[in-house]
């Protein structure tokens, strides 16, 4: 998968990256590389430990990360619960 490719197509990329395509996992990380390093910092400083870090939890996480599930429609449901009673 080209990289460039991540941009017109996230939810390709991030099914790609969620099944452990190594290009798609470095789209993820390149996309996401500004917030990595600017979280990196430590007291003013940045910190290249916690960048590893941050990337390797990044990582952890797609394995975990599942598209496959719908979301509540939002709060109506609610609402029929409170009315029941």
């Amino acid at each position: 998968m080209d990289p460039s490719v991540f941009f017109s197509n996230t939810r390709k990329a991030l099914s790609d990256a969620i099944e452990g395509d190594p290009i798609a996992i470095q789209a993820v990380l390149d996309r996401y590389a500004g917030y990595i390093r600017y979280f990196s910092k430590m007291n003013g400083y940045y910190n290249s430990d916690m960048e590893d870090y941050i990337r390797t939890k990044l990582i952890e996480s797609l394995f975990k990360f599942r598209l496959d599930l719908k979301q509540a429609e939002g709060p109506s449901h609610i609402d029929k619960q409170s009315n029941s009673e």
